[in-house]
């Protein structure tokens, strides 16, 4: 296991479960500056968990860009009788990293997603400067 913190776009919206215990499911497509093309992409498959799975369902869509981190885990299975493997991200904090959602009344983002995902830090406007 290691830590995960990337940049990127969100490859379509968030998926969840019937159970709401399950972990809803996002891909993010991540750019690579420093490798030409410049167009070469890394795909992270994400499962998200406990408050932020709420924040990402409520808020992201596809497309969207976000920051996340978690813990990253190797993922292993079988196709065609041949060993495969993937890294996947088990996120921990997803954080806006785009241009911000307009709602209905024009202030730029919704008043909710104002809070951090994990509703441990204060808003912006509780800040005492």
């Amino acid at each position: 296991m290691f830590t995960i913190c990337a940049v990127g776009n969100l490859t379509r919206d968030p998926e969840k479960s019937d159970n709401e215990n399950a972990p809803v499911r996002i891909c993010v497509a991540i750019n690579d500056p420093f490798h030409k093309p410049p167009d070469d992409v890394t795909f992270l498959d994400c499962e998200v968990w406990g408050k932020t799975r709420g924040f990402v369902l409520e808020y992201l869509t596809k497309g969207a860009r976000v920051a996340i981190s978690g813990t990253g885990y190797t993922h292993h299975w079988k196709r065609d009788e041949e060993d495969r493997k993937a890294i996947r991200c088990s996120v921990d904090r997803v954080e806006f990293a785009g241009p911000k959602p307009k709602d209905d009344d024009g202030d730029g983002m919704p008043a909710r997603a104002q809070h951090e995902s994990d509703a441990g830090e204060p808003a912006d406007d509780d800040l005492p400067f």
